[in-house]
């Protein structure tokens, strides 16, 4: 299956147009020069903006950094969380790159509306599927299916780069629903593009140039 220009047309389309299915992305990323990323997915279907992003972090040895031997979860994982959970507000503007993009954060059922993080609970910003611990990962559920998949890629994992290089601590793991907690995103494009444009750390990983052209660009 021939994958079209991200930028042009939406996965969404491509897959009701052809009448297929994309599963999965799954490519490998240099992660601060001896780390990789890999499991990543995203699901959409024509007629939703919904989308999925699970990344976990490999070591040179393709040992996964989020867990250690005995199966706990490492430091580094925490870190990671406390990364996306502290710079994704910032970083919001390639979750969420159109005025459209926005109406999805209106409903607390279309969307979550929120960073917090738990296990197998689809009502976070940030789920960690019940899974074994070699595929420990955490699923970014922000970004929908009208994004630039590769943009997404490298924002997620600079935010966590960031937690961990910085050894951010997580806020604890929500029990229950997150429905209920206050809305805690930017509700529209322009609160976005103004906390972007101004990030401190979006210009260390991205560089000057990139943020004030993708900046410029979505403020026409």
């Amino acid at each position: 299956m021939k994958i079209p220009d991200y930028n042009k047309r939406p996965l969404k389309d491509y897959c009701y147009e052809t009448n297929d299915s994309f599963g999965g992305i799954q490519k490998l990323y240099q992660f601060d020069n001896q780390m990789g990323a890999s499991v990543i997915q995203h699901e959409g279907s024509y007629g939703y903006d919904s989308g999925k992003w699970e990344l976990a972090v490999l070591n040179e040895n393709g040992e996964n950094i989020f867990s250690n031997k005995d199966g706990s979860a490492t430091e580094m994982f925490k870190h990671y969380i406390g990364g996306l959970q502290k710079y994704m507000p910032e970083a919001l503007l390639i979750f969420a790159p159109y005025s459209n993009s926005y109406r999805r954060f209106l409903s607390y059922w279309s969307s979550p509306v929120n960073l917090e993080w738990a296990t197998d609970n689809r009502s976070v910003g940030l789920r960690v599927p019940d899974c074994e611990p070699q595929n420990r990962r955490v699923e970014n559920r922000l970004a929908g299916s009208d994004v630039n998949p590769y943009l997404v890629l490298a924002a997620t994992l600079a935010c966590g780069y960031m937690g961990i290089e910085e050894k951010i601590e997580p806020r604890k793991a929500i029990e229950g629903s997150a429905y209920d907690l206050p809305f805690s995103l930017h509700r529209h494009m322009y609160a976005s593009i103004d906390a972007f444009s101004q990030s401190k750390a979006m210009r260390k990983m991205f560089g000057d140039s990139f943020v004030d052209m993708y900046s410029g660009i979505k403020q026409k």
